[in-house]
């Protein structure tokens, strides 16, 4: 047989062998997990927690009440810093601020207030409803608003009827501030984001609204 056709087909042997061990080890081998997500802890799917709550069950209350108390001392201090977060972020957006924008912006601080602790101090039970918005809703809302400052910027602007150099220095307010609350959240376990809304109406939470008057409420 000629030399080169047997270099030949030992050649092609050797490849086809590498080939379909190639492919074995990839059919094979354990997949990793997919990557996480950003945002992922927001999602409805991620928690594994009973008192996650698919919308096509009732949350578990018990267990809900049972987290929160456990938790309340990082709670406490989360909610601490998401409040140092703000008033820093408010102190410098009052300063560019003319007088007029001043008052419309103390009145809205004012009526902000006022309807969390209405909201805090009702002694009605949580409607599942009520306890899905402040879990899940509220926090994909809050972290779109921290990750896409156009539309904060945009809010903020109609709002106020900021001018362009206003603009541009609540612009750097926001990059500042969105820093801050992802480097507080990254150095958070997940369900403290999600928990710190609802501690404070942990009175409200240990019975569900009786059936007939959520149907009502619906």
């Amino acid at each position: 047989m000629n030399r080169r056709l047997i270099v030949a087909l030992s050649t092609a042997v050797v490849f086809m062998a590498g080939y379909a061990t190639g492919v074995w080890h990839e059919n094979t081998r354990p997949l990793p997990p997919p990557p996480s997500s950003l945002g992922a802890e927001f999602g409805h799917t991620k928690l594994s927690y009973s008192f996650s709550s698919p919308r096509d069950r009732a949350i578990n209350r018990k267990e809900l009440v049972t987290r929160i108390e456990a938790l309340k001392p990082q709670l406490d201090a989360f909610r601490k810093e998401v409040i140092s977060i703000d008033k820093a972020f408010e102190a410098d957006f009052k300063k560019i601020l003319s007088a007029e924008q001043l008052t419309r912006y103390e009145d809205h601080l004012k009526r902000r207030e006022v309807n969390r602790g209405k909201g805090a101090k009702h002694d009605a039970p949580m409607s599942d409803a009520e306890i899905e918005n402040l879990m899940w809703d509220q926090p994909a809302r809050s972290l779109i608003s921290e990750m896409v400052l156009p539309l904060r910027l945009d809010i903020l602007s109609r709002e106020y009827k900021l001018d362009d150099q206003q603009k541009i220095t609540v612009n750097d307010l926001l990059k500042i501030r969105r820093t801050k609350v992802l480097a507080l959240i990254d150095s958070s376990p997940p369900p403290s984001v999600q928990l710190m809304r609802l501690a404070p109406y942990i009175q409200r939470l240990v019975k569900p609204v009786p059936l007939a008057e959520a149907s009502v409420a619906k």
